[in-house]
């Protein structure tokens, strides 16, 4: 620990700093999102932590704060409060305290390498401000919701289709470019309408993902907005895969005849997956959010599986009831674990009956990707069993607060 060996000191919280209530909603629980604004690193609180929070003006001791925490509450837990105050000098939110900056950067996903683009969310900002803008209103939004509709409808319209992709190289490279077409799109909504809601973005670029190429756009800034305009940020980029595709596949109508109408054919396909695709819950897409954001659970997978695998079986020992959000996580966990087992199995059965016909003239790129695609997934979850079972004697500090 950082402070606890010197009670006498007075610790001062930054004054660039931003904080609001997570959710919206009433319960008991009440959740806060602290940012350190110079950093932008986002730490969520409860309202033990927000009480201390506002302790640290820098006229208290933390002698102080333990006897004022104890008078607020009637609790006594020396070390919950050490912890916290440590966790926010650890978050860079202590102003007399020395951090290392390095700790701060987000850490490596195994399946994630990115590569940010210098200045291009000034880019986005610009294009909102100087031409974006104008479209955010209930005539366009009206426009949007026309193209769509009728863009779907002659997407079922049109009976003789040609095929996605053909075995052809320079086929699969326009499906690729034909991808990137509402990627694009799809990350740039995403970017406009956090600039709407006067929230910025913190960085954009490239990311390998799953071994393939992609946009990313970084808007956790929008975790300062309101529940509503986080909800709106999150649909707003499956929305903009429907609008894309619908265009399109208008454009494909008109041009069906042309040999280049395949381009649009394989981008309105590829939109309409896409908006299906985020839309899921379960894996941590937009819908996720939304769905985290619906619900109010900070973190919903991660605390999911953490209810599932570790705090669980305990309380199930004591006879401890459920409360309603512990309820939601083990269902949101359980489906959220049928389905990657769901997703791995059809993964594997697809390349066991391609090796079941194994020919070592027969091993094409497809094989090659789906084994690379497959040995992380697997390992990963084993590595965060590992990692649950080795922490597993380690009692949560958050438990330690005792009535006296």
């Amino acid at each position: 620990m950082y402070v606890s060996k010197d009670l006498s000191l007075k610790l001062k919280r930054i004054d660039n700093f931003e904080i609001r209530i997570f959710d919206n909603k009433k319960k008991e629980n009440v959740e806060y999102i602290l940012k350190n604004s110079k950093y932008d690193i986002y730490m969520v609180i409860n309202e033990y932590d927000y009480f201390i929070w506002n302790c640290l003006d820098g006229t208290m001791t933390i002698q102080d704060i333990h006897y004022t925490f104890y008078e607020r509450f009637n609790r006594v837990s020396v070390s919950y409060v050490e912890n916290i105050i440590n966790n926010f000098c650890e978050k860079g939110l202590i102003e007399n305290y020395e951090c290392d900056p390095k700790k701060f950067l987000p850490k490596k996903k195994v399946l994630e390498i990115r590569f940010p683009i210098k200045h291009i969310a000034n880019f986005f900002e610009i294009v909102y401000y100087k031409v974006a803008h104008l479209f955010f209103n209930k005539i366009w939004m009206l426009i949007a919701i026309l193209i769509s509709v009728t863009g779907l409808l002659l997407y079922f319209y049109i009976k003789d289709k040609p095929p996605l992709v053909d075995k052809k190289l320079t086929s699969i490279v326009i499906l690729y470019f034909a991808v990137m077409i509402p990627v694009f799109f799809h990350e740039l909504s995403h970017a406009l309408f956090c600039y709407h809601y006067n929230r910025k973005v913190k960085e954009a670029g490239i990311m390998i993902y799953m071994f393939m190429p992609v946009l990313y756009v970084n808007t956790s800034d929008i975790w300062m907005a309101d529940r509503k305009h986080r909800i709106i940020v999150s649909l707003v980029g499956p929305l903009c895969d429907f609008l894309t595709g619908s265009v399109c596949s208008i454009l494909f109508f008109f041009f069906y005849a042309q040999s280049y109408s395949i381009v649009f054919y394989q981008a309105a396909v590829t939109s309409y997956m896409r908006m299906v695709f985020n839309l899921n819950p379960l894996m941590k897409w937009d819908g996720y959010y939304c769905l985290m954001d619906l619900m109010g659970i900070y973190n919903l997978k991660e605390r999911s599986s953490k209810f599932i695998f570790h705090d669980i079986v305990p309380k199930l020992k004591r006879g401890i009831k459920f409360t309603r959000e512990e309820y939601y996580m083990l269902i949101y966990g359980t489906l959220s674990l049928v389905y990657v087992m769901y997703f791995l199995g059809q993964l594997i059965i697809l390349d066991l009956q391609f090796f079941i016909k194994f020919d070592i003239s027969h091993l094409n790129q497809r094989a090659i990707l789906n084994l690379l695609f497959l040995l992380p997934i697997i390992f990963m979850p084993i590595k965060r069993m590992a990692k649950i079972i080795r922490n597993r004697s380690n009692v949560d500090s958050k438990l330690n607060i005792k009535k006296t």
